[in-house]
């Protein structure tokens, strides 16, 4: 039903509208509803093709002696069937389990390391939304559950992040966007996913595909490396695979990428789909390398420096692995500095050091982030910020505590910034004990000094 009210049922821009103002792709490129109510059927050459790259991935991984699984992330409608709107919801089935699954042996995916969580999903659904109201993709909830459930199969991978915390945010969502309501909704997120360094081409390209991220995370809890395919629902998940993982290579495409996967030597690999992209696949002999592509410049995509050398860094480590070490240090100590008598400290890539003092620095990007992740003793007293910016703008300080079912509200203090020297005293309270604390000096680009932080 085609029309312009928001009304269950009626579909605009490409777009259903659902029960309680939940929005669902309806067709797009790949016709979701037409494959999930059987209107339209899947090929045998898909079928073959599909098949074919998974037995070959598996191949790969294991003579090499790889982690290795297969993730296909539910369709939103399926997942939350009640929010569908009729005739659409008696109508739908699992495209993978319908189309796929029985090509399987004994028809158990995971006999070839394959994962569909729609149960695990449909049970954290009856809990809470894991998609997003405005938006085709699952929020922090499902990012979660999805996550868990990787951990089944993926040995020492993380079931909670006791920093982090699960928690209504307003966010602006694809499909509102599409449907001409930009406003944000009220959506669960993480507020805070970790302080990565990341370094991607995405903003320089002009499409999807070839979009490459690379997430160092000095702090993270192992020192294994990943690699990660996949499209925009598992890219959302990069910062809980950057807890476990110190180095991710993400790399997004339709095709398998054996050349960069041998450069990178990981010791885990994931691919992964989203299921409405089951509708039609390609053979992975049929795809081009993304190798040389990703640094050759060209009118329409111009990478910057710092994502060249990166990759390039990263690529050297099963020859040369004295170049990956050297970079990954190089990146630690330009990102890293000491605060006397507080503790040691991270930032994000949103501001760099002026010099090797660490307490000279420039706001490069909109959210510079101090992370201050091993306190030298549990703190007392109010917290003094002596701050010099030549900028008016905006103090905030998080204070972060453990809590294992990240629900527990985050202590938050803001305070504007006016250009020159001044001194801040926030308030702190020490009722349980401080774990850590996440400075954002400016929310602005512009240079600051701190000269001091102290517990008074």
């Amino acid at each position: 039903m085609q029309c312009t009210t928001r009304q269950a049922g009626c579909v605009s821009n490409n777009v259903l509208v659902g029960e309680s103002n939940q929005l669902f792709l309806f067709e797009g490129n790949y016709n979701q509803f037409s494959y999930l109510s059987n209107q339209e059927s899947v090929s045998e050459s898909s079928k073959t093709n599909f098949l074919d790259n998974l037995r070959q991935r598996r191949r790969f991984a294991e003579e090499r002696n790889l982690q290795y699984l297969h993730i296909i992330i539910p369709c939103k409608p399926l997942v939350m069937r009640d929010k569908t709107p009729e005739p659409y919801r008696q109508n739908i089935r699992s495209l993978f389990l319908h189309s796929y699954a029985p090509l399987f042996t004994n028809r158990d995916p995971l006999q070839e390391r394959t994962l569909y969580p729609l149960a695990s999903l449909i049970r954290e659904q009856t809990q809470r939304d894991c998609y997003w109201a405005n938006d085709t993709h699952i929020n922090a909830a499902g990012q979660l559950c999805i996550y868990r459930e990787i951990g089944e199969h993926i040995p020492d991978l993380s079931t909670t992040f006791p920093l982090l915390r699960i928690a209504e945010e307003p966010r602006q969502g694809d499909l509102g966007i599409m449907l001409g309501h930009s406003a944000p909704l009220p959506s669960l997120c993480f507020p805070w996913t970790g302080e990565l360094l990341n370094y991607s081409n995405t903003s320089a390209l002009p499409g999807n595909t070839g979009d490459i991220v690379i997430t160092h995370n000095p702090l993270s809890r192992t020192q294994r490396r990943l690699v990660l395919f996949g499209d925009s629902f598992i890219k959302t998940m990069l910062h809980l695979f950057a807890h476990d993982f110190r180095t991710i290579l993400y790399i997004r495409g339709p095709y398998f990428q054996p050349d960069m996967i041998e450069l990178f030597a990981p010791d885990v690999l994931i691919t992964s789909e989203t299921e409405r992209y089951l509708a039609g696949v390609d053979h992975d002999n049929n795809g081009p390398s993304l190798l040389f592509e990703s640094f050759r410049e060209r009118s329409d995509y111009k990478p910057g420096q710092d994502f060249q050398s990166a990759l390039s860094a990263q690529l050297s480590y099963r020859s040369h692995p004295r170049i990956t070490q050297d970079w990954e240090a190089e990146q630690t100590s330009l990102h890293s500095f000491n605060i006397k008598g507080i503790g040691e400290a991270i930032h994000n890539r949103d501001a760099q050091q002026r010099d090797k003092s660490g307490h000279n620095l420039e706001a490069v990007g909109p959210v510079p982030v101090i992370h201050i992740h091993k306190l030298h003793h549990q703190p007392q007293g109010d917290l003094m910020i002596e701050l010099d910016a030549e900028i008016e703008s905006q103090l905030k300080l998080t204070v972060l505590r453990n809590c294992t079912d990240m629900s527990a509200p985050l202590e938050i203090h803001q305070h504007p910034v006016r250009s020159g020297l001044q001194q801040i005293i926030l308030p702190i309270d020490h009722s349980q004990p401080i774990d850590g604390l996440l400075l954002q000096p400016l929310h602005h680009p512009g240079r600051f000094t701190l000269q001091k932080i102290e517990w008074l």
